[in-house]
């Protein structure tokens, strides 16, 4: 319900005389925010909400380094509820103007149940061949860099630019 909200306030027409609400999911999040803190819901469900409100609009391209990349940025609970969200507004739309669209949030959706099976992907560096330990035992000094190594790994690994394969991944470094 909230996640057009912030339509009315941005709302503009090009010469043409068309609709545009540039910038509406941003100002709908926020508005979400302040009414759910009115209503006194806890912290982690306006977080949720928000998220979810100023990502509704966002297109998400069907391929796996993409999906991957969501499925990190938000996890996997809140991914599919985008998913449920993107299903609700398609449904409230003319279908054949948002049939493509529809699809693809479909695929989306299926994509991230099949992505986040257990040992289906890395999604996180915990889902990584290597660990701390191997690239200690490689001579990266511990601390900070371990992490940002480990980080960089697995950017390489869900952008489908290296194996998830512990000796590729030693390689690479």
């Amino acid at each position: 319900l909230l996640h057009d909200i912030g339509k009315p306030y941005v709302y503009t027409q090009d010469e043409n005389g068309t609709g545009h609400f540039k910038g509406h999911a941003v100002l709908s999040a926020e508005l979400a925010d302040r009414i759910l803190r009115r209503l006194k819901f806890g912290r982690r469900l306006r977080e949720d909400v928000c998220l979810l409100v100023r990502h509704h609009d966002d297109r998400i391209p069907c391929d796996s380094a993409s999906v991957k990349r969501l499925i990190r940025s938000m996890g996997k609970e809140n991914a599919l509820r985008l998913v449920q969200v993107e299903r609700a507004d398609r449904a409230a739309q003319n279908p054949v103007m948002v049939a493509e669209r529809s699809r693809a949030v479909e695929q989306i959706g299926r994509m991230i149940h099949e992505l986040t099976r257990p040992q289906a992907a890395c999604i996180t560096i915990a889902d990584l061949a290597v660990g701390g330990e191997d690239l200690l035992a490689e001579g990266i000094p511990q601390g900070v860099r371990i992490g940002k190594a480990l980080a960089m790994l697995l950017e390489e690994v869900t952008e489908e630019r290296l194996p998830n394969e512990r000796e590729a991944l030693l390689r690479f470094l």
